[in-house]
């Protein structure tokens, strides 16, 4: 419904004390300078009494209704009305003098009063009485008839403000359901993000514990395998060289013993004859077994020789030295040197190895944990989201139930409008929503 405004009509006065030809009297001065809705802002119905003078006009009245009628009511302008042959014209303007301030006092409340009345009754009369060939149909609504029909329009009311408040009830369960969705939707990020990292870090440490387990123990040529070896080796050695076993370093070997001479007397002839066995040789080391204490073989004039039948092997040594009691050789310390820092990393490799294994237990519960809470968030925001799907329809419905409720709020508005044209409800009726 469109509402009806009603504009102002304005009045400016002027009320003072003046002299009209010496004698004291009290002014009213009366100018309608805006219309308002009335038709003009002639509101002051004078009589004609001279053509030719207007000052001999003598005021009748405040105009009323039919005074303002376009076919039946006075001009506004004194000039037309006369040519027209008129008695009576209004005009906007009205000077009266009063010689009591006390009368002067009550006319202005009464002019006024006019005033104001016409204004009502003129909105009044163009907005529900003034017809034009309109045909009505009897018997007319009884005042029963009317009754109901303003009770049907609270009812509607009332279940229109019901609607409206289903409306914004469904609104902020909506808006709450959104809110809660989004929270969900985060949570389920954050825990989604920390499981990759998760998992990640947990197949970089199965990596790192599967690299450790092959190089300590797992097969050929790990670090186990290679400790046993040089173990073996180094216990190898000594067993077959033993303690005593002289290393002879040679500065020049004539000819070099041949397998066979393996196992055969080495002899040295010196101040006294040392002898023994060899046991291994290369192109510049003999190692010979002793055959006693004194058998040195320390002498660096006399020719190391294999006198055996079929061998001539010989050579001038550079020095001797008995590699289980005294100084080993280099290789074999250094070897046993290696090895013990070998297996001095793999002690290391093992306790990280077995830290990795316990990382990756702690890892794998950890996945499992996180796993599990991205499972139930995840059941948590398909819950959120059907639940902002229910709150989205429940907030359409509720939208067009108000737009429903406001439609026959309308028809009843009308339908009262209809037999009683002067009703204004209360409280006013609603905008559109």
């Amino acid at each position: 419904m469109t509402e009806v405004l009603v504009a102002d009509t304005v009045v400016q006065q002027t009320r003072n004390a003046v002299f009209v030809d010496g004698v004291p009297m009290f002014r009213i001065l009366a100018n309608c300078t805006v219309q308002g809705d009335l038709p003009d802002t002639g509101l002051f119905v004078y009589e004609i009494v001279d053509t030719l003078d207007a000052q001999q006009d003598v005021f009748v009245r405040v105009a009323e209704i039919a005074d303002l009628s376009p076919t039946d009511g006075f001009l506004s302008d004194r000039t037309s009305a006369v040519m027209a042959g008129a008695q009576y014209w209004r005009s906007y303007s009205l000077t009266k003098y009063y010689d009591s301030i006390d009368v002067a006092d009550a006319a202005v409340t009464a002019l006024f009063d006019r005033i104001n009345a016409l204004t009502n009754d003129y909105n009044a009369y163009t907005a529900s009485f003034v017809v034009s060939n309109e045909d009505t149909s009897f018997p007319t609504d009884d005042p029963s008839y009317v009754a109901e029909l303003k009770t049907t329009y609270d009812t509607s009311l009332d279940e229109y403000n019901t609607a409206l408040a289903a409306r914004d009830t469904a609104e902020t369960a909506l808006t709450t359901a959104q809110a809660t969705y989004a929270t969900e939707v985060t949570s389920l990020a954050e825990w989604q993000t920390m499981l990759a990292s998760t998992q990640a870090r947990y197949t970089e440490i199965v990596a790192a514990h599967t690299g450790l387990v092959n190089f300590i123990d797992a097969g050929t040529g790990n670090a186990q395998s290679t400790i046993a070896y040089i173990d073996g080796f180094i216990t190898t050695y000594f067993t077959r060289y033993g303690v005593q076993t002289i290393k002879i370093t040679f500065s020049s070997v004539a000819l070099e013993p041949i397998t066979a001479d393996l196992g055969k007397q080495v002899k040295q002839d010196s101040p006294s004859l040392h002898t023994g066995t060899l046991v291994a040789y290369d192109a510049t080391h003999w190692w010979v077994t002793p055959d006693d204490a004194g058998d040195t073989f320390n002498t660096t004039t006399d020719p190391v020789r294999i006198p055996a039948p079929g061998s001539t092997a010989n050579g001038v040594p550079l020095s001797a030295a008995i590699i289980g009691s005294g100084p080993m050789d280099a290789e074999v310390i250094n070897l046993q040197a290696v090895n013990n820092a070998f297996a001095s990393a793999t002690a290391t490799a093992q306790i990280a190895a077995d830290a990795a294994a316990t990382s990756i237990t702690a890892h794998g519960n950890d996945i499992t944990f996180v796993e599990g809470r991205v499972t139930a968030h995840q059941s948590t925001v398909t819950t959120a989201q059907t639940d902002v799907t229910n709150k989205q329809t429940d907030y359409d419905q509720a939208l067009g139930a108000v737009d429903a409720a406001y439609a026959v709020l309308s028809d009843a508005y009308d339908a009262v409008k209809a037999v009683d044209p002067s009703w204004v409800p209360d409280p006013p009726f609603p905008p559109t929503p």
